[in-house]
């Protein structure tokens, strides 16, 4: 699979920049893509799970108030 992006002239210039000082010798290029790559998609992926249990959370929070108090209707939950 080949991915591509699509960056402005300033945006190449400061990627490159940012390659240049953290991208160690010894690793190439791919290699360093590649990396970047995938540690986007662990972050985005722990963000999204965060996010998860967080809206887990409040949903039974409102169930458990929902149960100890029928007389209230419950709050639609917000996104």
């Amino acid at each position: 699979m080949k991915i591509s992006m699509k960056l402005s002239k300033e945006e190449a210039e400061a990627f490159k920049t940012f390659m240049s000082i953290v991208k160690p010798e010894e690793v190439d290029e791919e290699t360093f893509f590649k990396q970047l790559f995938f540690m986007g998609c662990r972050s985005l992926d722990d963000q999204l799970k965060s996010m998860f249990e967080e809206n887990k959370a409040k949903l039974e929070a409102q169930k458990a108030e929902a149960t100890n108090n029928p007389e209230t209707p419950a709050e639609e939950p917000k996104e």
